[in-house]
């Protein structure tokens, strides 16, 4: 897969700077520390466009992930319609290891559109998806995954945090953004 690995010298100036503060920023990791309850983590980013009549079949991402946090960055035409909806599924009714989205009991789907991010931690149980993409073929289902991984034990201790700490990254990232 090395051929999909990019530098982040060779990345845009505002992604590179946004990935150097992800990855730099004590509140963001500390938030991510004690909402997860982990101790320690690395970080891996992907970009991921997914395009018309395609989706992500029900799956469980690897142990090596702790968690995904993806930041939806669709067009702005895009509508709920078009699908590429984050989907979670629960209650699996069968002993496949390669599930269809029917062999669930339930299903929640999380909307893509607007200013929105979604966190949510991996398990053997944390079945997710992709909805069907159904758009015109010059658009793009476009998110942003700042991928959680396990790293060596460190022991870090976490501090507890006020709740307006996700509003302080935000801000933080908002002012850098307009540099």
């Amino acid at each position: 897969l090395s051929e999909y690995l990019l530098d982040i010298n060779k990345l845009p100036d505002i992604w590179k700077k946004f990935v150097i503060y992800l990855m730099n920023d004590k509140e963001y990791k500390l938030w991510l520390m004690e909402l997860l309850d982990v101790d320690d983590f690395t970080f891996r980013f992907d970009w991921h466009k997914t395009k018309n009549e395609q989706d992500v079949s029900p799956h469980v991402d690897s142990e090596l992930k702790i968690a995904s946090h993806l930041i939806y960055f669709m067009p702005k035409s895009w509508e709920c319609r078009n699908g590429g909806k984050t989907i979670f599924y629960s209650g699996k009714k069968v002993q496949k290891l390669n599930p269809e989205y029917y062999d669930f009991e339930e299903s929640i789907e999380i909307d893509n559109i607007g200013n929105k991010s979604c966190l949510f931690k991996n398990s053997e149980h944390g079945w997710h998806g992709i909805t069907p993409v159904k758009c015109n073929e010059n658009i793009y289902r476009q998110i942003f995954n700042i991928v959680i991984l396990k790293k060596d034990n460190k022991n870090l201790i976490v501090e507890k945090k006020n709740i307006n700490l996700m509003n302080k990254i935000i801000n933080r990232f908002v002012k850098l953004l307009k540099k």
